[in-house]
């Protein structure tokens, strides 16, 4: 043989092999799933308001996407660290109809109450049932949930 057929049989292999392992790749590389998750998009709704010696108050919110909903009891004024109950609920416009209670100091920047919920308008409610406050407090909650 020639050294001219050897070197140009030696270039086709080399080509060929060259040529089938791009092709491996490429199958390999069409042939593994991808997973992508979605983060989620939030907003965030405050509410700023007072509570009574002995009284309840509540505020209302629409939910346009459903997900998860985050309550956080973010401060109260001046009775730090009373209790009071934080309670996320329905509304039919007037009223609020609490579903899920928790007894809560505020302060937190954790969430009190995470629950899911679907498209709809809710309602956080703040109520001091025992008479734990000695006299009117300035309140706020933060309320996180899906964007729509």
């Amino acid at each position: 043989m020639s050294k001219t057929f050897m070197s140009a049989t030696l270039k086709t292999r080399l080509r060929r092999a060259a040529l089938a392992s791009v092709l491996g790749m490429a199958v390999a590389c069409t042939n593994t799933p991808s997973v992508v998750t979605p983060t989620p998009t939030l907003a965030t709704v405050f509410f700023s308001s007072q509570l009574m010696a002995g009284g309840s108050t509540s505020r209302s919110f629409k939910v346009a996407k459903a997900g998860e909903v985050k309550i956080l009891f973010t401060s109260m004024l001046p009775d730090i660290g009373s209790v009071v109950l934080v309670a996320l609920g329905t509304t039919d416009g007037t009223v609020c109809t609490p579903t899920t209670t928790v007894a809560s100091a505020a302060g937190s920047t954790d969430s009190i109450l995470t629950t899911n919920v679907t498209i709809g308008e809710y309602c956080v409610s703040v109520t001091d049932p025992g008479g734990a406050l000695t006299k009117t407090n300035d309140f706020s909650i933060t309320v996180v949930i899906p964007a729509g």
